[in-house]
Formats: structure tokens, sequence, C-alpha cells
């Protein structure tokens, strides 16, 4: 169920890695946009860039390579003149990007309720501990987890829960 009204959109977006042998291109002009209430799948064969094109709608490319669009909008902001103060406010508030393998991304010997606390307090940094730990409960529980599972370890979860 969509309203029509545009998220955002994105025209000619291109990364290209520069090596000493010349530029590869990894996306080359990429367009398509999406409106509020869209859900939206990327489907394709190993190493046909999905995770690129994701990482580089995020911003998180860095430097040997280097992200170009003729038009990057979110919401009526252009994306692409964020400097990094503001590209971290709107990560995870605005936008985010769940990664293929989240086991890569998870500290082995951190519990999750340390992961999603750290990922508030990166939003928040005044923020202590006690103050978001009922805002932990009810995310985890929003996602039909239960609250015991927070003391738990990465490798302790099942697959669809990490």
């Amino acid at each position: 169920m969509t309203n029509n009204e545009p998220l955002f959109s994105v025209d000619g977006l291109t990364v290209n890695y520069y090596t000493r042998l010349g530029a590869v291109s990894a996306v080359d002009r990429v367009s398509f946009g999406m409106s509020k209430g869209e859900i939206l799948g990327l489907v394709g064969e190993s190493g046909c860039g999905k995770s690129t094109l994701g990482k580089a709608l995020m911003r998180m490319i860095p430097p040997p390579a280097v992200v170009t669009a003729e038009k990057y909008d979110f919401d009526g902001m252009d994306i692409m003149q964020f400097d990094q103060r503001q590209l971290r406010d709107f990560r995870g508030r605005r936008i985010s990007m769940i990664f293929q393998d989240p086991m890569t991304s998870l500290n082995p010997v951190q519990r999750v309720d340390d992961h999603l606390f750290e990922a508030i307090q990166v939003h928040e940094q005044k923020i202590k501990k006690p103050q978001a730990m009922p805002r932990v409960t009810a995310l985890i529980e929003r996602l039909g987890i239960q609250k015991q599972r927070l003391i738990s370890y990465p490798h302790h979860l099942s697959g669809g829960m990490r």
C-alpha cells in the first residue's frame, strides 16, 4: 500500500574503484525511486553489485571508491551533500541497511543488549544504558524475541534472530 508520495529517488548512481590500473566500475548509472510505504528488495547473482549499491545509498563506501550521482534525493534532502555529522544522524534514524550476514557485524564477545544499546548511543551520545534499556527491551520484543535473549551472545541466537 503506497500513497505515491516520493520518499527517495536516485538517478545515475555510479560507483567506481580507482586502482593503479585505472577505474573499475562496480555500479554503473543506476536509477530508481520509491514512494513512502513501499518496500524494495535487491535480487541478483553473487558479485553483481547489490551490496555495493546498498552501501553507496548509505554513503558507506570508503576510498579508493568514488560514488557519484546525478541526483540522490531522500525526502527532499540531497544526500550527496551531507557531511559526516549529517550522515551519522541520517543513518539509523531515516535509512538503514540489513546486511546479508549479520554475524560479520556482531561482536561475538558482546551481549545482544550491548549491541542494541550501542546502536542507540551512536545517535544519542549522552544516553546512559539504564535510560536506554526500556527501548532496547521494547525493540527486541517488537521483533518477537523474548527479552531474556538480551543477555545472550550472537552465537547463541538462530540465524533468523541475528
